[in-house]
């Protein structure tokens, strides 16, 4: 699955993601892959996504507000 931008999505375990890690641009994956590998370490279920809250804030804040839904509990941006 991709996500809405080119950056794959990133499902650490097959458990609900508690964890969303947020980027800006698919530049910062190569430090935020740090933090999902960490994660996956300690077994935390995570996603990832690249959402621009300059280029698109609606569709950011549309991901920030249903984040509970999906059981997202700690953002890392």
């Amino acid at each position: 699955m991709h996500s809405i931008t080119s950056l794959p999505h990133h499902s650490v375990t097959k458990r609900r993601p508690v964890v969303a890690i947020l980027m800006g641009s698919d530049s910062d994956w190569p430090v935020m892959q740090r933090a999902a590998a960490t994660l996956e370490r300690f077994g935390v279920s995570c996603e990832s996504r690249v959402l621009s809250a300059h280029r698109s804030p609606e569709l950011v804040r549309r991901y920030v507000t249903s984040a509970g839904a999906r059981w997202i509990k700690v953002f890392i941006a």
